[in-house]
């Protein structure tokens, strides 16, 4: 469930972002279980990054 999260990163000039497209209800309770709070919509890259240890 985890796996089939999808996100979108763009960058602009400006700005380097990650988007959160899709997210399961299996994987919402899993994160849920695990503590991980469930990833904002719209995160800037770095903070993304810091928090997900990606």
């Amino acid at each position: 469930a985890l796996k089939n999260m999808e996100y979108i990163e763009f960058k602009t000039a400006k700005q380097h972002l990650i988007v959160r497209t899709k997210i399961n209800k299996l994987g919402q309770k899993i994160l849920k279980v695990l503590n991980i709070p469930l990833p904002k919509i719209i995160t800037p890259y770095n903070e993304f990054k810091e928090k997900y240890k990606i």
